[in-house]
């Protein structure tokens, strides 16, 4: 109807479509980064869950949701939630028209409707220095645990933190 032909996408081609779709201006190297990594895992689970799928116009909504929990259950909430943003918009721009993305009911919210934010209370200087104390004999823990608390980040980046990124 539009006069022009329909583009399908592979799903083992959405990075590579992602990085070639016209923008105001380029995307962070972070943001790219974790739009690899998030169109990867894609991959590798439509590999897994149904290898018969080839185009992204194959992923059901089904699918959609077993790869966010599958999200949920790998990662902090946050994170989680920023790789389906990711893929959402990603399915969005490159369907074909009239296709319904399948991750578009994939909501930022728990199934019981809450917020999945996680309120924290700092530790006092007390709490911090016995945790330390304690945290000491263990070879592998304490420089996790002293990146943690001397940067605020999230266990699981701590724990994905690459020697590039220090």
């Amino acid at each position: 109807k539009t006069g022009q032909a329909v583009e399908h996408t592979r799903i083992d081609e959405l990075l590579k479509r992602w990085l070639s779709l016209p923008r105001s201006k380029p995307p962070t190297k972070a943001y790219a980064a974790g739009v690899r990594s998030a169109c990867e895992r894609l991959r590798q689970f439509m590999a897994r869950q149904r290898p018969k799928a080839v185009w992204l116009y194959e992923v059901t909504p089904a699918d959609a949701g077993a790869f966010a929990e599958e999200l949920r259950n790998t990662f902090a909430p946050k994170t989680a939630r920023e790789y389906c943003g990711v893929i959402r918009r990603t399915f969005t721009r490159l369907l074909p028209p009239g296709r319904m993305n399948p991750f578009a009911a994939i909501m930022g919210q728990s199934a019981t409707g809450g917020s999945e934010m996680v309120h924290r209370k700092p530790f006092t200087p007390e709490e911090l220095h016995k945790l330390l104390d304690v945290a000491r004999e263990d070879e592998f823990m304490y420089p996790l645990i002293v990146t943690a608390a001397c940067s605020g980040m999230r266990r699981g980046d701590v724990c994905n933190l690459a020697w590039s990124a220090v």
